[in-house]
């Protein structure tokens, strides 16, 4: 019988219930199709990772160029050979700004509070000043004893004694820098000194110094030969202890003998030859004895506020200059020259000055010094100490000027003259009319940072006078070396008064690296530090060399790692193309887009990986390698360049980034293709 509409049985069918199954290759699928591909074209593999591994460890290895900076590269050099000795300087920091282009900035004073600073912000070091007190080092040359088995050894020490300096050290100094005394006693009074065993040395090599007066009051140098000498370095300590080591003043004693670890292989005649040939090595040198304090005498730091330079005649106290005038003469006519010294004006001597004015200098006067106007041709014919009297063996002051010429034997004669106010204003409009003003920059602060003063007066050093009865008579001396001038109290904190060029900084801490680096970064009130160790010569001129070149590091780097991205871009299309039968059977049986790309990111990621290793392998003993030829070729152990977090970073970065780029882009083209299409190879 036939099925009637009525007993079909129909069902109704939810569309939203209907669900396909989704296409989805395993990634571990996907890394073995990707891996499988690396079997073709295997030269050209070969020579796409040689390539760009190379091209990948060149990037690395300019950027730790382009990323060397000196000060970061000494601290880590001081790091990595435990050096602990160092000395630091101070001077004024420049900003950025266009205005300190040519900033100049010598190293500056450090001032007590400059001091107490330090020693907060670095607790864990040993920090005490440095001043370089003009001590003699002479030798008895003369013997054979000391000229000919250390020939070499006296020419080096000669050569460098100028370097020498003291140390002004606390009761704590020694246990604070593990130090230990050889022989003798720590200095107990102002005039006592310790020396390093270094210094011992060389006076048992060379010979020792000492000064004694006659019966008539005269001076009489003294030696101690190096065959008195027993080589054993108590009796030879004991031998020097006591002994008037300096003419300037004959009370100062050696009372004992630090004990300095020093490389004694460096101070051989064969070490020693031919070293003045050599500029770089001969730094290295007097830096390894700055640093490590070989030619230093060390004093209680009780001596420290009764320090300043004092000479007979001159002042009683006087100091660094540290500055430089620019004299602006007939107003067309430019002059520049260093100051050499500052006298507070409380301690000018009355008799060896002559004011324009009885009032107090104000901001922006200055007294100068007769030798400063010595210096400049067209005024020393006019004003000048070139005079010479035959008789008296003394210098003349002569002074030309409009009104008639004058001639002075003596400065009181001149002050005498002076009184009379005519003779006054002779001299003021010669100065006002001639000198006009003068532009004086505070070398603290840069060239840059320059004031204007007007002369209110002349001060007349000499070291030749006599007393006659009640009355001091003054000559005049031709003395260049004391350029000398006075500002008012107002402007003395723009020319820092102290005498302490430097500080000995031992660090302690046991991260060296962090402190180096925290004191190369160290800033206060616009100051920034100076070290200076046995590397600092190599640092400063690699490094100007290096940052001078840090852009073409960079582009360089940029090139080679562009290149890298197209050497494995170029693979991949091969790749692709030889696969794409394959591509167009996959994405027929339902594979995505994605599949696609993931097959050939897994294959750049294979390339990636190999590349990554191999620069990473090469990179770090290239790194070693270029550091260990610098470092023979200037002898030196140092560590210039580094291979860091950084570099490696970076490495990972641009093998990943080419891989991926080299894949996704020309992969996609092909996904995007009908199966058909890329089966058919259209």
């Amino acid at each position: 019988a036939g099925t009637t509409e009525a007993q079909v049985i129909t069902k109704q069918y939810d569309g939203n219930l209907l669900k396909f199954i989704t296409s989805k290759l395993k990634d571990k699928d996907s890394f073995k199709i990707g891996a499988s591909g690396l079997k073709h074209k295997r030269v050209r593999l070969f020579f796409t990772i040689i390539l760009s591994f190379i091209s990948i460890t060149f990037f690395a290895l300019t950027d730790t160029m382009s990323a060397f900076k000196s000060n970061d590269a000494h601290a880590r050099t001081l790091s990595d050979n435990g050096v602990s000795n160092v000395q630091i300087s101070q001077r004024f920091k420049a900003d950025d700004s266009e205005s300190n282009m040519f900033f100049y900035a010598p190293t500056i004073n450090f001032s007590d509070q400059n001091i107490i600073d330090m020693r907060e912000d670095f607790p864990h070091a040993s920090i005490a000043p440095m001043v370089d007190e003009g001590l003699n080092l002479l030798f008895d040359f003369a013997t054979t004893s000391s000229s000919e088995a250390n020939s070499e050894f006296a020419n080096i020490v000669n050569s460098y004694s100028t370097y020498r300096k003291t140390v002004f050290i606390s009761e704590d100094y020694l246990e604070e820098n593990n130090m230990n005394l050889l022989v003798g006693r720590l200095p107990q009074a102002e005039n006592e000194y310790l020396i390093s065993s270094f210094l011992l040395d060389t006076f048992v090599k060379l010979s020792f110094s000492y000064y004694s007066l006659d019966g008539s009051d005269n001076l009489v140098n003294n030696f101690i030969l190096p065959n008195q000498f027993s080589k054993n370095k108590v009796s030879d300590a004991n031998l020097i202890f006591d002994k008037s080591f300096n003419f300037r003043d004959l009370s100062a004693k050696i009372t004992g003998v630090i004990d300095t670890n020093y490389e004694t292989e460096r101070f051989t005649n064969e070490s020693l030859r031919n070293l003045s040939q050599d500029y770089l090595a001969s730094s290295n040198l007097i830096n390894y004895m700055n640093s490590n304090n070989l030619l230093t005498f060390y004093r209680s730091d009780l001596a420290l506020a009764n320090l300043y330079y004092s000479s007979d005649g001159v002042a009683p106290q006087f100091y660094d200059g540290n500055a430089s005038v620019k004299v602006l003469l007939y107003e067309e006519y430019e002059y520049r020259m260093p100051i050499k010294y500052i006298i507070e004006q409380d301690y000018l001597i009355d008799d060896m000055l002559v004011k324009f004015s009885d009032a107090p200098l104000s901001a922006n006067q200055i007294i100068i010094s007769n030798t400063m106007i010595s210096q400049i041709p067209d005024l020393a014919e006019l004003f000048n100490t070139n005079g010479y009297d035959q008789i008296t063996g003394r210098a003349k002051l002569l002074f030309n000027h409009t009104s008639g010429e004058y001639e002075f034997n003596t400065v009181n004669e001149l002050k005498n003259w002076a009184l009379t106010p005519s003779n006054l204003n002779k001299l003021k409009t010669f100065f006002v009319d001639d000198f006009g003003e003068l532009e004086i920059n505070n070398a603290n602060l840069g060239q840059l940072n320059s004031e204007m003063y007007e002369i209110a007066g002349i001060y007349f050093p000499t070291q030749t006078f006599e007393v006659a009865g009640s009355e001091t008579i003054y000559y005049f001396e031709s003395w260049s070396e004391f350029t000398t001038f006075t500002v008012s109290d107002a402007k003395q904190a723009d020319f820092p008064l102290s005498l302490i060029s430097s500080l000995s900084f031992t660090n302690n801490d046991e991260n060296l690296y962090n402190t180096y680096s925290k004191l190369n970064n160290y800033s206060k009130n616009g100051l920034e530090i100076i070290i200076t160790s046995q590397y600092s010569s190599v640092f400063d001129m690699f490094g100007m060399l290096v940052e001078s070149l840090t852009v073409i590091f960079v582009v360089l780097g940029s090139i080679l790692a562009g290149f890298s991205a197209l050497l494995m871009m170029n693979f991949i299309a091969t790749s692709i193309s030889y696969k794409k039968r394959d591509i167009g059977i996959l994405r027929g049986l339902g594979a995505r887009k994605l599949d696609v790309v993931k097959i050939f990111t897994y294959e750049s990621l294979i390339i990636a990986a190999i590349n990554i290793i191999l620069a990473t392998a090469v990179s770090i003993p290239a790194v070693i390698l270029i550091n260990q030829t610098v470092a023979t070729q200037i002898g030196a152990d140092l560590t210039l360049i580094a291979f860091t977090i950084r570099q490696f970073a970076l490495i990972i970065a641009i093998a990943v980034a080419s891989a991926l780029l080299a894949s996704i882009i020309p992969v996609l083209g092909i996904a995007r293709k009908k199966p058909i299409d890329a089966i058919n190879n259209r």
